[in-house]
């Protein structure tokens, strides 16, 4: 759980989190090292292929963050925060930067598959595999 103000949020409730506002963009932009989300999970993970809450979150704080915070996101002591500064970049459309030499492991759903990977991996990956990049792009309209 992470507070904002006097509030708890939850992962479960990314969805009704509030508007960034000078005021609560620090604790907004922390979330991703909120309890529960400690792996980078994509749009479809395990058997009934649900969007996983890191997936969510990614979806909401690339509409309400900006191209500033997704880059100062990049420099944060957390993995998950740095793996999430890339997701938001990517569906922001932005070029992603290399991490050449961040070896720190993250934990990465994708489907019904589970691996390790280095940062530096996980952001050469975004940039160059589509099928990496569609696990963390919206599905198109139909």
């Amino acid at each position: 759980m992470l507070a904002i103000g006097q509030e708890l949020i939850r992962a479960e409730q990314i969805e009704s989190l509030p508007e960034i506002s000078q005021q609560n963009r620090a604790a907004i932009l922390a979330l991703p090292k909120m309890e529960g989300i400690y792996e980078v999970e994509s749009n479809e993970v395990g058997p009934d292929g649900a969007e996983g809450n890191f997936y969510r979150l990614a979806v909401w704080l690339s509409k309400e963050g900006t191209i500033e915070d997704f880059q100062a996101m990049i420099r944060d002591p957390e993995a998950v925060v740095r793996a999430m500064s890339l997701v938001c970049l990517l569906r922001s459309n932005r070029p992603l930067p290399a991490l050449t030499g961040d070896d720190e492991i993250i934990a990465v759903t994708l489907g019904c598959m589970g691996m390790d990977v280095t940062l530096e991996l996980f952001s050469q990956l975004l940039s160059t595999a589509d099928w990496w990049k569609q696990s963390f792009l919206d599905y198109p309209e139909e």
